[in-house]
């Protein structure tokens, strides 16, 4: 009913204001037949206006048809995700919850790790499709967050006020400034090579081939110690730094980098519900 209702309203306003330009724009390069100088003396002040009513409204009817699905759409909300607790971890252990989008939970018996976390339902206009995975609640005793990147669905501000003041959080190098101000026990910029260690768990910042802009410019993650290890990539397109990593870390048991279709992935893979 309100994709219907947002039709009409969108087709009344173009046929309303849209009709005057068309016309001069028909009239202009002389399309349409114009209206005969006999007829109805109200006419004569319509000399050579092209009759082509039918055709403005027939646009105006599809114009708003597809803006009326369009706005549907993006206002629909997400579908249902099915929401499990997060599984308890022994010593040794590790717990790897993928909670949609980029955003992975991983859990050491010490250290709960959080991964471009993004519990938004959409960013600068795209709607989400699915609700996350994981909750907020999922998230209180995360001690360390992981940002692969400054592209808004990965390093998402909101989401980010909603983690645990008292965990450390990674960026790549130049993304301090962005969350220092959200008031977290410490912020670490890391360069691919370089790495951090924090209660037995360490991290080390691989590279990423995600596009040139400084916004695209980002990191990837092997995390070892406590349990297997797991490598964690956000955006990135298939290059040769997967198979160095993958040579150095024959132990890693997710990469988390699915949809690699190496003839299309030139700059964004990455994994999907």
């Amino acid at each position: 009913m309100r994709t219907i209702i947002v039709t009409g309203m969108v087709s009344l306003l173009f046929a309303l204001f849209g009709t005057p330009v068309a016309i001069r724009i028909l009239k202009r390069h002389g399309y349409g037949q114009p209206i005969r100088v006999e007829g109805p003396k109200s006419h004569e002040t319509k000399r050579g206006t092209p009759t082509m009513g039918g055709a403005v409204i027939v646009l105006a009817t599809l114009i708003g048809y597809l803006v009326g699905h369009w706005l549907g759409a993006w206002f629909r909300a997400p579908r249902a995700a099915q929401h499990q607790p997060v599984p308890p971890v022994g010593e040794g252990q590790l717990a790897i919850t993928f909670g949609g989008h980029a955003t992975v939970l991983a859990r050491y018996h010490k250290l709960a790790i959080a991964f471009d976390p993004m519990l938004g339902r959409w960013v600068g206009g795209v709607r989400r499709a699915v609700e996350p995975g994981l909750a907020p609640g999922d998230f209180s005793d995360v001690g360390l967050i992981l940002i692969s990147h400054r592209h808004a669905d990965h390093l998402h501000i909101p989401t980010l006020r909603r983690m645990p003041r008292t965990a450390t959080i990674v960026v790549p190098a130049g993304a301090a400034a962005w969350v220092s101000s959200l008031g977290f026990a410490r912020v670490v910029e890391l360069q691919p090579g370089a790495d951090l260690e924090l209660r037995g768990i360490q991290v080390v910042a691989a590279a990423t081939s995600h596009g040139e802009g400084d916004l695209a410019r980002g990191l990837s993650y092997v995390i070892r110690g406590g349990g297997p290890s797991v490598y964690v990539c956000g955006d990135s397109g298939y290059f040769s730094g997967f198979a160095d990593v993958g040579e150095r870390e024959h132990e890693v048991v997710e990469q988390w980098v699915a949809r690699l279709h190496r003839e299309a992935a030139a700059a964004h893979c990455e994994d999907q519900p």
